[in-house]
């Protein structure tokens, strides 16, 4: 058959059955559309037949094409006609019926990766999203006013629950229930498919309409929906209370917090008394627990101890640990992506730094310094070349920042952090704070004189664009912070109006799973905008608006859609729904529980709010005065309970679906028991459904009077209705006037049932049909029975309940085995059915209870009854057996850690596929919580769209290091001495376990150590577990694979990535993406990859460079007076390869060269600069100079080449006024002229050619990969003591 080119041209719309016919000629490998470049063709084979295959081409030039399967039909099928509707009660579980749908909406995904010189692969994935109405039945109780949905589940999996305290629904899930009722109004979404006046209301039906539900995790097919429904449901709260421990001073005080959904974390923060360290306590959300308390650390050199006067040698080593001046009014924030707290530390005026705080281990991981006289990327800028206006940059310009909001930008090598401050001193302005990514470097970045914003709200993230909103008064001012923007490229920062509103705005948020901006007028009106201005939207919320400017409204979860805040103007706790822009108020909640605002942070997944300082009611921020007032609060505003419902009620109900009018319905008001719900799902009669009931329940069922009567003996009667006196007459039969007036009759116990088996619906099962029995014993003497009743019931109700019935019911047949026949005269002709009665036969007293009555042409009434024995209350116990319990399952997707690393094992090497190999690490984002795994997506920077790259399941453990090890003298032997503290972040803490000392030489508990750009792997043999819950690494091997390039940059709060087949995976990457950014991102199974953000490095591909050359030696030969020095050192190659004994070699490979480049840091020296008619010295430090060896693995240095470097001699101008001075060499600015040798040595360590001792020097081997820019692998700047010989 012919072959359609159209397939392979992107410029033509892919039709689905093209490929399907393409596929049927499975004889078909190849085609050739460009002269005689051959083109490979794959065939991917679909899931199941509702599918076309996905095709695969590979090109001539290397690209790859690839089209995933397509599903043939989208269309939904419907129920069948003809299917019992089913009649319910009370709480029940309900099993849906499609009743309307449209066919799925499909989405095309495409991204593209490779490029940058080498083939580029494409993707082309189909996701498909369903909507359509599900209908569940019809009520039995016609008052829908509280009838609500609890409960959904998708294929038996949940998929929302109001009942716990847990995830409310799942991410995507959006739906609208109509409860039945003769107001119920036609479904929107379904008028608008079908048009206006087209669709029925569905009135009699309680049914659901589901909106774009993404189906991929039901086979790109809806799945069945059942649903957990009550008629009387009553909005609920549930307050879980966490108490802390108290910190070193002993205080409980939490003043300020910050709610990390990501990872389920909520961070408090205090400060103790003057001179004390900041204490950070971190909640575990999913658990309810404390997990860690950490204290800002000491000696930072960053805060002071006093508040006034100069700097002072306290102040530079800070013994007492770190504060943040405010923790109040908003002076504090939190950055997600980053994990930090940002907040100015205590100090006197015009001396506070901003400092950048992890809370799992309180390291104070970036700064900005706030005093002349600190150096370095922490300082701020007195004077700059590019910048006229140098106030605007001054210390001064950011003292006691009001409030933060952050937004990061994501640029082709790094993703930078940009905080946006306002300052508390009116006309001072804005300042934009920047953490660049790559460098991290942290430095006032942009300012803004005069104009005090009132807030601040992130927004759109863009590829290379990012914006913040700037909220003043009525006006929203948005800064489009382009990639790059910083200080010396202010316009990289673009400000313009966005929108000016009708009156003062009193909050603004962005939703950015639909990429719209929420904005609140003081008026009450509430407005949707698009990313333009937009207006897409609106609502009134007068009278529930939240309090006015929100700083943390991007630290509020709203990826479920909602908004939530409480208010003291009526007491209530609004929830706003983002995606239809409708407002529900849940009025009970406020006087019970109240979280502060400064502290309140909310979760639209959680429908909850966590935070510290609880009020029991009253006015904002009262605080409360009972033990909770220090607890970490998490409140579920929008739960839902239910009330069980009166059998009375659906007996009523029932007969009034049998047709009877309310009227002539009575039910005995001693019919009293309760039950969960009823679900009457099948065909069925009135007469058998109230047969199994009255058996069961001890009811009478009787017409009389033209009313039918439910009736029922109170628990110890001992009354009775007629008597019969003794001595009265008993009329005997008129046709057979010889018979006898009186008969009993007892059954055989044979014949009397010995077990009654009673199916009902069981709530703890979900609803489910179960079974309970009573059984009369064998031993009984009189218990010659086998037979067995069994009753079904479509009532549900608990196990207890179900086993004290069924035994009520088979001591009921026991009594009843007696059975009596009289006839009475016409003075008892009121005697109806259930009556009791008593029937004194000479000595004798026979009580009855009448079953059947008949009015007899003499008008004499045939009475036939059982023998009665008043009921009493009695209970057995029952157990459901074990119900399977679902929970939402928190997925909260993980964490991706990318371990740039040298060769792990030498089949990892693919240096013959001009590829490397990049370890990953899928880890969960805290220790506590049951993780569902994860999926790692890649992208790089001129990719489109993300990647899936790997999936696990296997937690493994990621620590936060709080106390490094020292560095050893040696990096070749076990450094028994040093010790390492760590405290569990993530993953299973038992992973951590002592190992001997042959397992760590056989490379057990390796892990990676450091950060992006700087991990070293290092082996531990010995673990010990603190009181607090850290534990104590020792015996540590480092450097392991050549990382000694690591070993000097590891700073307080570094990651600590444990490695291991089970969680170390591997990618391949092409050698052309060496020094390129890569942005990376872990997704849950039921994430949607798009609604996660996503971290940027740069990879620096150190598995495919060599490995550092060993420690040099230095040799100098006194002997010959010269000077002249001789650097050797080794090679190490980095290609590991198993040897058949079982150990492994290393063997150069092909991307190695033996060439190398010599690194020597210069001592430190002054240049000069003329200027104001003088010389003036400036200190030069840690410059270096490099000397390049070719096929040798030596350098020797003669005395002329050490000068000429300036490697310890240096130039002075001989006339400090003269600008035409000549220049004459001094070995250091420190030494006099005519310094002696032992003064030389004992300032520098050297004299004039011969008496300097070591070096610092760094060797690095050279690299064939042209990714490289310096063309060499990594190396260690090392101080080496040089040998006289």
């Amino acid at each position: 058959m012919p072959i359609m080119t159209s397939i392979f041209d992107d410029s033509k719309t892919f039709d689905r059955w093209d490929l399907f016919e393409l596929q049927m000629d499975m004889s078909y490998t190849g085609w050739v559309p460009r002269g005689n470049d051959v083109i490979e063709f794959k065939v991917i084979d679909p899931p199941d037949d509702r599918y076309v295959p996905g095709y695969s081409i590979v090109e001539a030039d290397g690209d790859k094409k690839t089209v995933g399967p397509r599903l043939k039909d989208l269309n939904i099928p419907f129920s069948l006609y003809g299917m019992p509707i089913p009649i319910t009660f009370g709480v029940r579980r309900l099993y849906g019926n499609i009743l309307w749908a449209i066919p799925l909406r499909e989405n095309i995904k495409k991204s593209k990766k490779g490029g940058s010189g080498g083939p580029t692969q494409t993707t082309t994935e189909y996701q498909y999203f369903a909507t359509y109405a599900v209908a569940f039945g019809v009520p039995g109780n016609t008052d829908s006013t509280k009838r609500d949905v609890l409960r959904v589940w998708a294929d038996g999996s949940l998929i929302y629950d109001r009942r716990g305290t847990g995830q409310t629904k799942i991410q995507g899930f959006n739906f609208t229930f109509y409860p039945s009722g003769p107001t119920q109004e036609p479904d929107p979404t379904m008028e608008t498919k079908e048009g206006v006046g087209m669709v029925p209301a569905y009135r009699d039906f309680m049914y659901m309409v589901i909106k774009d539900l993404p189906v991929a995790m039901w086979g790109n097919r809806p799945p069945s929906i059942s649903v957990e429904i009550g008629d009387a449901t009553a909005s609920t709260y549930t307050v879980t209370n966490i108490q802390p421990t108290a910190d070193v001073a002993g205080s409980f005080s939490q003043s300020f917090g910050f709610a990390d959904w990501t990872r389920m974390f909520y961070y408090s923060v205090t400060n103790g008394a003057v001179n004390t360290q900041c204490t950070v306590r971190t909640y575990d959300m999913v658990s309810g627990s404390l997990v860690n308390t950490s204290y800002a650390n000491k000696g930072d050199g960053i805060g002071w101890d006093n508040n006034t006067g100069g700097k002072t040698a306290g102040d530079l080593t800070h013994i007492q640990g770190f504060q943040f001046t405010s923790i109040s009014d908003y002076g504090l924030s939190y950055i997600p992506w980053l994990n930090v707290i940002v907040g100015m530390g205590r100090g006197g005026l015009g001396r506070q730094p901003i400092a950048l705080v992890d809370p799992l281990s309180g390291s104070v991981v970036h700064w900005l310094g706030a005093k002349t006289g600190f150096t370095g990327s922490h300082a701020l800028p007195t004077t700059d070349v590019n910048i006229t206006d140098t106030y605007k940059f001054s210390q001064g310009y950011v003292n006691y920042p009001k409030f933060y909001s952050a937004q990061i930008v994501y640029g082709q090598y790094s993703a930078d952090t940009y905080i946006f401050c306002q300052s508390f001193y009116s006309g001072i302005g804005l300042a934009i704070l920047k953490l660049n990514g790559d460098t991290n470097v942290f430095e006032v970045s942009f300012i803004e004189s005069g104009l005090n914003y009132d807030n601040f709200c992130p927004g759109t993230i863009g590829y290379g664009y990012s914006d913040m909103m700037c909220i003043d008064d009525a006006v929203i001012y948005k800064y489009r912070i382009k990639t790059g923007a910083d200080r010396k490229s202010p316009a990289g920062y673009v400000k313009s109006t966005w929108k000016t509103m009708a009156s003062t705005i009193n909050n603004v948020y962005y939703h950015a799973y639909e990429d719209v901006y929420i904005v609140m007028l003081a008026s009450g009106m509430c407005y949707k905008y698009d990313v333009e201005g937009n207006e897409l939207a609106s609502v009134d919320l007068t009278g529930k608006l939240p309090p006015a400017n929100d700083h943390y409204n991007f630290l509020h979860d709203l990826s479920n859609g909602y908004l939530a805040w409480q208010t003291t103007a009526d007491g209530s706790t609004h929830e706003l729904d983002l995606t239809f822009m409708l407002i529900n108020t849940f009025t009970d909640t406020f006087g019970q529980y109240y979280v502060d605002g400064s502290t309140r942070m909310f979760s639209s997944k959680m429908r909850m709010f966590a935070g510290v300082g609880v009020s029991g009611g009253g006015g904002w921020g009262t605080g409360q005065t009972d033990s909770k007032q220090y607890a970490c609060s998490l409140f579920y505003y929008d739960r839902l309970g239910d009330a069980r419902m009166p059998l009375a009620d659906f007996i009523t109900g029932m007969a009034l679906y049998a047709g009877y009018d309310i009227s002539e319905i009575y039910v005995d008001p001693e019919i009293d028991d309760e039950i969960d719900g009823a679900v009457i799902s099948q065909i069925t009669s009135y007469r058998s459904v109230i047969n199994s009931i009255s058996a069961i329940y001890r009811i009478d069922v009787i017409e009389s009077d033209g009313t039918v009567k439910f009736l029922r003996k109170p628990v110890g009667y001992d009354a009775t209705d007629f008597d019969v006196a003794d001595g009265e007459t008993l009329l005997a039969s008129a046709q057979q006037p010889e018979s006898v007036s009186f008969t009993f009759r007892r059954e055989e116990e044979i014949a009397v049932p010995q077990r009654v088996l009673l199916r009902y619906l069981d709530k703890a099962l979900a609803y489910q049909w179960s079974m309970q029995q009573a059984t009369r014993s064998q031993f009984i003497q009189t218990n010659g029975s086998n037979e067995q009743i069994t009753y079904e019931v479509p009532i549900a109700m608990t196990a207890v309940e179900a086993k004290t019935l069924a035994n009520r019911a088979l001591w009921m047949a026991w009594s009843s085995r007696v059975s009596y026949d009289f006839r009475l005269p016409p003075k008892f002709f009121k005697v109806e059915p259930g009556d009791v009665g008593s029937v004194i036969i000479g000595q004798l007293t026979y009580t009855v209870k009448a079953s059947e009555v008949t009015y007899n042409n003499d008008f004499s009434i045939g009475v036939r009854g059982t023998s009665f024995q008043s009921d009493e209350a009695v209970e057995f116990n029952a157990d459901s057996g074990n119900g399977y319990t679902q929970d939402i399952p928190f997925d909260l997707g993980g964490d991706l850690y990318i371990l740039d690393v040298p060769l792990l094992k030498g089949n990892h090497d693919l240096t013959s596929t001009s590829q490397f190999p990049l370890y990953m690490h899928l880890s969960p984002v805290n220790k506590t919580t049951a993780w569902l795994g994860a999926s790692a997506y890649l992208s790089y920077v001129d990719s489109v769209g993300f990647t899936e790259s790997s999936a696990n399941t296997n937690e493994g453990v990621v620590c936060i290091v709080t106390e490094l090890p020292d560095t050893p003298d040696s990096l070749l032997s076990t450094d028994t001495l040093s010790t390492m503290k760590v405290v569990v972040k993530a993953g299973d803490a038992s992973l951590l376990a002592s190992c001997t000392e042959s397992d760590l030489l056989q490379g057990s508990n390796l892990a990676a150590f450091g950060a992006n750009g700087r991990w070293e792997l290092i082996q531990f043999m010995t673990v010990e577990e603190n009181a607090d819950g850290s534990f104590m690494l020792s015996n540590l091997l480092r450097a392991r694979n050549s990382t000694d390039y690591a070993v000097d940059l590891h700073t307080v709060g570094d990651t600590l990535v444990l490695i291991g087949e089970l969680f170390t995976d591997v990618t391949a990457v092409a050698n052309t993406r060496i020094e390129t950014a890569l942005k990376y991102k872990a997704v849950g199974p039921s994430q949607l990859e798009s609604a996660i953000s996503s971290k940027t490095t740069t990879i620096y591909g150190y598995s495919a460079l060599p490995w550092t050359p060993t420690v040099p030696t230095i040799t100098r030969d006194i002997d010959a007076g010269t000077g002249d020095i001789t650097i050797d050192w080794e090679r190490r190659n980095r290609l590991i390869v198993p040897l058949s004994d079982g150990t492994e070699t290393n063997t150069l490979s092909t991307n190695d060269e033996n060439n190398y480049l010599v690194t020597i840091r210069r001592w430190p020296y002054y240049t000069w600069l003329f200027s104001g008619g003088s010389w003036h010295s400036t200190l030069v430090s840690d410059t270096e100079v490099t000397f390049e060896v070719t096929g040798a693995t030596s350098l020797t240095l003669t005395a002329a080449q050490i000068r000429t470097a300036e490697l310890y001699e240096f130039e002075v101008p001989d006339d400090m006024n003269n600008s035409g001075s000549t220049f004459t060499a001094q070995p250091g600015s420190y030494i006099t002229e005519n310094a002696t040798d032992n003064e030389i040595v004992a300032e520098l360590g050297y004299s004039d050619f011969v008496a300097f001792k070591h070096l610092d020097i760094m060797v690095q081997q050279a690299t064939s990969l042209s990714g490289a820019s310096s063309g060499y692998g990594p190396g260690r700047m090392t101080r080496v003591l040089i040998e006289d010989t």
